[in-house]
């Protein structure tokens, strides 16, 4: 026989008991929470039967409630949120599905089995389990994770993440609606409906689409490519990654390694950080910050602005009007026949920099 308590001055908890297929529905009216099952279920603190019916109890919180939990056991279990109240629910074993509620659901997770989740309104917290699982995050900006198991990712409405990272192996996954995803034979589906992508720390390939995407590579050796559209591109680590902006323009933050950089067309922003970058920022009015290292960056078509940061950098503007600046202790920085700014900046030591400009350019801080 299942359990229903109040466990503090706003929270509700339901503990399934073991060999029952539950059937839980969760209501409320002020600060009454209403659990509802198929099975009897015991009245624990708090709480107690809904008339004669062993199958409902009420239980009154002593301020409004602000949480409700829900976990079954191994059968197939159906658990429905119809309040705004948030539900941190866990289906246990067995084939279940889970039903998020108006608000902010903290945790779904459907634990073991082939199970369906799905998030309805507010910023959900979809997890799938170890089986092959179905997650619908809803209308809010959800965080799916199917974990282990070929799953389908589903973001619906609002602003959605397709997780990974938790992962320590190599993961590839493209934001195309394919049964592509995932580690090696995982095939997971990750629909096109959602709008963001975070790896793990193995060797990841990660693929944007024609949407602005949030791509966040973690650790690893990663390989991220945004796709269409204005995307934020983020390698992290410092194993090296490779980045393509695509289409659009893009926020580039290439981690902390040796990163290979293309901005692709558009009016891109790259930030280097620590590292020996080498960053191709493509046609576009283009920002590129070097930052600490040896840098070699080129502008391409574009007004473009490089700055070199701390370290013996390269700058080559290309094409457009260009403004090259070198904080460091040294630039090369090369421009075109076109009207350019070579500024080496601050010197460091006892020489300043070197900077090569066409005869119509102006050239500021240099040797």
């Amino acid at each position: 026989t299942g359990v229903a308590a109040v466990a503090s001055a706003t929270k509700v908890t339901f503990a399934a008991g073991s060999g029952q297929a539950n059937a839980i529905t969760v209501t409320r009216s002020g600060r009454v929470v209403v659990i509802d099952d198929k099975v009897t279920i015991k009245p624990g603190r708090g709480c107690k039967r809904v008339g004669s019916d062993k199958t409902r109890v009420k239980c009154t919180t002593t301020s409004n409630p602000a949480l409700v939990t829900v976990s079954t056991g191994n059968k197939n279990d159906v658990i429905t949120n119809k309040t705004g109240i948030p539900m941190t629910a866990n289906g246990g074993s067995g084939d279940d599905i889970i039903v998020g509620g108006s608000a902010r659901d903290a945790v779904l997770n459907g634990s073991t089995g082939n199970d369906k989740v799905y998030g309805g309104a507010g910023n959900d917290d979809l997890y799938g389990g170890t089986g092959n699982d179905k997650l619908y995050g809803g209308s809010g900006n959800d965080e799916l994770d199917g974990l282990a198991g070929a799953d389908y990712l589903g973001g619906g409405a609002g602003n959605d993440h397709a997780i990974y990272w938790n992962r320590t192996k190599s993961v590839t996954a493209n934001l195309d609606g394919k049964a592509n995803d995932g580690e090696k034979g995982e095939k997971d589906t990750i629909a096109t409906d959602v709008e963001n992508l975070w790896g793990g720390s193995g060797n990841d390939t990660l693929t944007g689409n024609a949407g602005a995407n949030y791509i966040v590579g973690w650790g690893g050796k990663d390989v991220i490519r945004g796709g269409a559209g204005n995307d934020a591109l983020s390698a992290g680590g410092n194993l090296g990654n490779t980045i393509y902006g695509d289409a659009g323009n893009d926020y580039i933050h290439s981690g902390s390694g040796n990163d290979l950089v293309y901005g692709g067309d558009g009016n891109d922003f790259v930030y280097g950080e620590s590292g020996n970058d080498r960053v191709y920022a493509g046609p576009g009015n283009d920002w590129v910050e070097g930052e600490l290292d040896n840098d070699l960056a080129y502008g391409g078509p574009g007004n473009d602005w490089l700055i070199g940061g701390p370290g013996n950098d390269r700058l080559f503007g290309e094409a457009g009007d260009d403004n090259l600046r070198g904080t460091g202790s040294s630039i090369t920085g090369e421009s075109d026949t076109e009207t350019d700014t070579v500024d080496g900046g601050a010197h460091v030591g006892e020489y300043g920099d070197t900077c090569y400009a066409g005869a119509a350019s102006t050239k500021v801080n240099c040797e």
